[in-house]
């Protein structure tokens, strides 16, 4: 083993990774195709496509956007996973790929937590090795609520919303720890600034880890010339959507490192957002993640670069 490029073990929670580096959910990992992949490259866990419960509201094609010169990956109105799918693909990837750890990436819109046990059951059945709770993405009722001031008294509701409340962020975790035996990680959001605050809680609810995020909710380049040619035509008129890629780096560092300092040395932190080479990895480990996260690196150079940085690693750590 100790001769196996891609050995450096780590645990979140339960259960052992084969190294640090995990396939954050996203869309390359949407289907068993791409986790056996993942697996063949050396991968330590990969976390599957958002599942979101009940199907999702906005599930049009993919409208992804990559703007080379600024470095700005965009996204918004993505494709999601229906429940059904998603436990469809966690038990593929079990059946099909002995040596990933599978992480499934699950969000419900539930008016109790009943939904929530559910479907977090339903994922344990299928055999995830860990469920990842979806508190993060702003392409959900988020973008609505920062749109739409009418909103702003109704109950957090899903995705980024609820990130930011430590009472709905620890209800859920609370509930759903008590009815697992497999490792939680709870995904949150920057959005709102309290995700230190938020991951204390969530740690004191029963989370094995937190993750952090790759992306911001924000106003993509618009065309001065032509202002209403916008980037994705979702509204007919410029319109918020996820930003994420390198730029990021600097602002998911400092999340890291604003948790870790709060909630002290010992639990765990998936650091992400922005990690596109073996120094960034290094670097948001230094902020005080235990392992690290990565998406828009895999979406522009598939999954092969891991041999290279686990190389550079090794020779880094001697």
């Amino acid at each position: 083993m100790k001769d196996d490029l891609f050995h450096l073990p780590v645990q979140i929670g339960s259960i052992t990774l084969r190294n640090p580096f995990i396939v954050a959910s996203g869309p390359t990992v949407k289907n068993v195709e791409q986790l056996e992949l993942i697996q063949k490259c050396g991968w330590g866990a990969a976390s599957t496509k958002q599942t979101y419960n009940p199907r999702p509201y906005l599930n049009y094609d993919p409208r992804y956007r990559w703007l080379k010169k600024e470095k700005l990956h965009i996204f918004t109105a993505e494709y999601r996973l229906d429940m059904e799918t998603g436990l469809r693909l966690v038990e593929a990837a079990r059946k099909q790929c002995k040596e990933l750890v599978i992480i499934a990436n699950y969000s419900d819109n539930s008016v109790n937590l009943d939904g929530w046990e559910e479907g977090a059951r339903r994922f344990e059945a299928a055999g995830t090795h860990i469920l990842e709770l979806n508190f993060c993405c702003p392409n959900m009722s988020f973008s609505i609520d920062v749109s739409d001031k009418q909103t702003k008294d109704r109950r957090p509701s899903s995705g980024a919303s609820m990130g930011q409340d430590e009472e709905a962020v620890a209800a859920v975790v609370r509930r759903l720890r008590k009815a697992l035996s497999i490792p939680i990680i709870a995904k949150l959001t920057p959005e709102g600034g309290r995700i230190a605050e938020v991951s204390r809680a969530a740690f004191e609810a029963g989370a094995d880890a937190v993750s952090s995020v790759g992306c911001r909710l924000g106003i993509p380049p618009i065309d001065v010339w032509n202002h209403k040619n916008s980037i994705y035509n979702l509204q007919g008129e410029n319109t918020m959507g996820a930003i994420s890629g390198p730029w990021i780096k600097p602002l998911a560092m400092r999340d890291v490192f604003e948790i870790r300092k709060l909630v002290g040395p010992h639990p765990h932190i998936n650091g992400t957002g922005g990690v596109a080479s073996m120094q960034d990895a290094v670097q948001m480990m230094m902020c005080g993640a235990d392992t690290i996260g990565a998406c828009t690196e895999t979406m522009l150079r598939g999954f092969g670069f891991l041999e290279k940085w686990m190389k550079s690693l090794r020779e880094y750590m001697q």
